[in-house]
């Protein structure tokens, strides 16, 4: 069992960070939709203000408000009628989520480490 009460045999990655960035030279609305991935039950939905990018990217980070469950999380430009999905499932340790919103849609970029990553801000004891 790990630090955060989980058995060896759940194979999905814990989300401890979650970032959305504009890339684009004009401001934006980010919508961002979490769901647990095995019963799809909204666990968070929120919209966020992302101003213009002025030297390379703006960045939000987001509040820890998801569970330690295997997730499935949707990102899209509030103009956009297409959702990006990312799910934690099949991924393992703990996640660092960048979520780039630019012209073409979204880009997830992500790292893992032993959980937690730096802080207990998430998920932590």
């Amino acid at each position: 069992m790990d630090a955060f009460g989980r058995n060896d045999e759940n194979d999905y990655a814990t989300l401890q960070r979650l970032t959305l960035a504009n890339i684009r030279d004009v401001p934006i609305v980010a919508e961002l939709r979490i769901e647990q991935a095995e019963t799809d039950d909204l666990v968070h939905t929120d919209t966020y203000e992302l101003p213009a990018a002025e030297d390379g990217f703006e960045a939000v980070s987001v509040d820890c408000v998801w569970p330690d469950d295997p997730l499935r999380v949707m990102t899209r430009d509030a103009d956009d009628e297409n959702w990006e999905p990312l799910t934690t499932a099949d991924r393992s340790d703990c996640l660092s989520l960048l979520a780039e919103l630019h012209g073409g849609g979204v880009s997830y970029y992500s790292s893992t480490d032993e959980c937690p990553i730096r802080s207990l801000e998430c998920h932590g004891e």
